[in-house]
């Protein structure tokens, strides 16, 4: 089948354009190359010879077959087909977006309830006497509950870039301590480091005052039994 693409290919770059365009033509085993000179030679628009292109490149993963068909029905189904895969493509486009949107949304909600920023940033060496085995990214981060509620737990994201917004690292963060309503902590917590990564090298030798934090809250449990949970990302 790859063969057959090939040569018809070939036909439609090579060959010179006749006033022949008959669409009656009907594909079999036997009579597919001498099809394919017909339409290589036709004066046949060129998208209808993209769609023929399309259908024997559909033909070759096993789930469609040209034989027995007529030049024009393949163009038709092939018209088709591309309609019904242009509508599922836009379809799902739009589910995406629709998910996109709410997960937006909720995270815009969060915030509202729970604020995290680094206000320091430190880099770690591993010390073995002390049971520190590997080095690490120490961050002083201050927290606040804006909510009216005592928050049990929260997870987000800490995304770290650049002045120009690319992002270089994303920190996941879970915290497990009872913030009451309407109170500010601060807490220390150790990033994890990996020699070998370049990101990670960025990250730690990069002052915060050149980097642009941006939090991302993905969840919310409050003590009261109640939560809050974005979406996950597409």
């Amino acid at each position: 089948m790859k063969k057959l693409l090939t040569t018809f290919l070939a036909l439609l770059i090579f060959s010179g354009c006749s006033s022949v365009n008959d669409k009656s033509e009907i594909f079999s085993s036997s009579n597919r190359d001498q099809v394919l000179q017909d339409i290589g030679k036709s004066n046949m628009d060129s998208t209808d010879k993209g769609k023929i292109v399309s259908a024997i490149a559909r033909s070759a993963f096993g789930d469609y077959s040209l034989d027995g068909k007529s030049v024009s029905q393949i163009i038709d189904e092939q018209t088709k087909f591309q309609a019904e895969e242009a509508a599922r493509d836009a379809a799902q486009k739009e589910a995406q977006l629709a998910v996109e949107a709410k997960r937006l949304a909720v995270i815009s909600e969060l915030k509202d309830s729970i604020e995290v920023f680094p206000l320091g940033k430190t880099f770690i060496k591993a010390d073995y006497e002390s049971g520190s085995y590997s080095d690490s990214i120490g961050v002083k981060f201050k927290i606040i509950n804006h909510s009216k509620k005592d928050i049990r737990e929260f997870k987000g994201i800490v995304h770290w870039a650049n002045q120009f917004g690319d992002v270089i690292e994303s920190t996941s963060i879970d915290y497990t301590h009872v913030l009451p309503a309407n109170y500010v902590a601060l807490s220390d917590m150790a990033v994890d480091y990996n020699q070998f990564s370049e990101d990670d090298k960025r990250l730690a030798q990069t002052a915060l005052s050149n980097l642009k934090v941006t939090w991302e809250p993905t969840a919310v449990s409050f003590t009261d039994g109640s939560s809050v949970v974005a979406p996950e990302g597409q």
